[in-house]
């Protein structure tokens, strides 16, 4: 736990929860999946800019063939 900035609020956040059926209507698995409402956030007071990193598998792939290739060393 952390202590609030001066005149900031906490996100409000949302449990999702959902039950996979088997064929025979059984309970096979529980998911649950913890969701933050960033709806409430304002651009400029929480947050300056989003950035989150997408990478595909082929890319990585094709990364380290072409680093083999060359000799190149990846860090």
């Amino acid at each position: 736990m952390v202590k609030l900035i001066v005149d900031r609020k906490s996100i409000h956040k949302k449990w999702m929860l959902k039950n996979n059926l088997s064929v025979g209507g059984k309970v096979e698995n529980y998911k649950s999946h913890l969701v933050v409402k960033g709806y409430s956030q304002v651009e400029g007071i929480y947050f300056g800019e989003i950035f989150y990193v997408v990478v595909k598998l082929t890319f990585i792939r094709f990364l380290l063939d072409f680093s083999s290739s060359f000799d190149l060393e990846v860090k």
